[in-house]
């Protein structure tokens, strides 16, 4: 898919959604904000580490990739009716 190592060690947000969008899913600069990442400082500007943000995204797919697990109540589903008969 890509090399991290070819990849800087650090990212911007604008840069980083880039990233996320073009080889994961489509995410906004502004979701990132949200997202479990140490964060650095440069000249004003937050810098993510490229790993970290692999890392998260990957889970993030496969969090949404999982089969519902069928322990947990489905909203919208209404159980009363398929008890009654």
């Amino acid at each position: 898919m890509f090399d991290l190592e070819a990849l800087p060690e650090r990212m911007d947000r604008k840069a980083a959604a880039a990233f996320i969008s073009r080889h994961f899913f489509p995410v906004a600069a502004r979701s990132l904000e949200r997202w479990p990442l140490n964060e650095v400082y440069v000249n004003g500007r937050v810098m993510l580490n490229t790993r970290q943000l692999v890392a998260e995204a990957e889970r993030r797919l496969a969090a949404a990739s999982a089969p519902p697990d069928p322990r947990k109540r489905r909203f919208g589903a209404d159980s009363s009716a398929a008890t009654q008969n």
